[in-house]
């Protein structure tokens, strides 16, 4: 049965000073003497007032209490410690062993600090939910943090933990690594090609890299190509991706270009596993028409001709895609009765200009002789736009042209 006692306790008035209202241990600010530094250590707060000092029997020393409030969010209760006390003008030394000096709290976890310098930690359960570790009001962000965008909001009651993360995490999706056609165990690393050229492929290759902050590798990896010959094809690859991996074809595939210049683009395709996101790495092989720079006495006048001069005379032919390029003239250039010819695709139109040794402009010095029908080195017909310069032994070697 519960007793209730009143803010005071009182003896009544036939009772002799003899007897006890209470044993001093139980109260609160009293000048109490342990036996042990573990009694002292244990009492609860509740019977200890800040400041209060009491006599510790195994060192015969005082001590005093401090008790620091609690301060939420960074620490949810009262904490008592104790430090060694002496009363102005007393000397001597106190052996603080074993004993609580101080205390300091970040967010539940307390760490105590003995007198011998050594520390310990005690994480203190606060129960979950409610309370200040929720919001006590809706919240809409006025500002863009982190993960957090600018009227993004917040109930009542949600986690401030989570609302932390989604501020200070945002989601990385997973990575691809490079991209690598092969063909029996060899990657294939020729990327420019002459039309009508071709390569043979088996395999594909390609890394990745995990999303954050879960750390799971992407899924569901497939593979496209587009632009060959052969027309777009895909194939499947491994579901569960890793750090590495490999995607076999289905039957080899032979790429090509065979009557035009142009891209062919593979790509690996993934998806992560968290969000919607995909991800895609993409390798690209080119097919070109050559521009030709040749030294010959053979006089082009039809394409049996140009087909002399491309087989036998060339001093450089740079794959290319437009009429600008920059070669460089060779001994054949300087000799007696060798013409200097420029010949590329008619279709990229007449030439606007050629600069020597990137000042004198010596367009005037070639004529052009026409369009001609003649083969690549792949035996891929095209039709050949050509000038020729007006004079024999027209450059010296290393003399630089600029064509545009």
């Amino acid at each position: 049965m519960a007793i209730i006692v009143p803010e005071n306790l009182v003896l009544a008035a036939s009772a002799t000073g003899s007897l006890p209202l209470a044993d001093i241990k139980y109260i609160k600010g009293a000048f109490k003497v342990f036996e042990t530094a573990a009694e002292m250590q244990s009492v609860i707060i509740e019977q200890v007032t800040d400041n209060q000092i009491v006599w510790l029997e195994a060192s015969s020393s005082l001590y005093q209490a401090t008790i620091t409030p609690a301060s939420p969010p960074i620490s949810f209760f009262p904490t008592l410690s104790w430090s060694s006390f002496s009363f102005p003008g007393s000397g001597g030394s106190v052996n603080t062993g074993s004993l609580m000096t101080t205390a300091s709290a970040a967010l539940n976890v307390v760490t105590f600090t003995k007198g011998d310098g050594s520390t310990f930690a005690v994480t203190v359960d606060t129960g979950s939910g409610g309370g200040s570790a929720d919001l006590t009001a809706d919240l809409t962000a006025n500002l863009t943090v982190g993960g957090i965008t600018s009227g993004d909001s917040f109930a009542s009651g949600s986690s401030i933990e989570q609302l932390l993360r989604d501020m200070l995490i945002t989601y990385q999706e997973p990575t691809l690594g490079a991209l690598s056609i092969r063909n029996g165990g060899s990657s294939i690393n020729t990327t420019i090609y002459d039309v009508g050229a071709s390569f043979t492929c088996d395999d594909a290759t390609f890394t990745a890299g995990v999303d954050s902050p879960n750390g799971d590798y992407p899924q569901s990896a497939s593979l496209s190509c587009i632009g060959a010959d052969i027309g777009s094809f895909s194939e499947d690859g491994p579901d569960n991706v890793g750090a590495s991996n490999t995607i076999t074809f289905s039957t080899s595939r032979v790429i090509s270009r065979a009557s035009s210049n142009g891209t062919v683009s593979f790509t690996v395709t993934t998806d992560s596993r968290n969000s919607g996101d995909t991800q895609s790495r993409g390798k690209d092989y080119y097919f070109r028409w050559r521009n030709y720079l040749a030294a010959s006495s053979t006089v082009i006048s039809d394409g049996t001709t140009l087909q002399s001069v491309l087989d036998n005379d060339l001093v450089q032919s740079p794959l290319d895609t437009n009429i600008s390029w920059n070669p460089t003239c060779g001994a054949a250039n300087n000799t007696a009765g060798n013409y200097t010819y420029v010949i590329y695709p008619a279709s990229y139109g007449d030439l606007n200009n050629i600069i020597q040794d990137g000042a004198t402009p010596v367009l005037t010095a070639f004529t052009k002789l026409g369009d001609f029908s003649a083969d690549n080195s792949e035996g891929i017909s095209q039709n050949w736009r050509v000038y020729k310069s007006n004079a024999d032994q027209a450059f010296a070697s290393g003399t630089a042209l600029a064509i545009s």
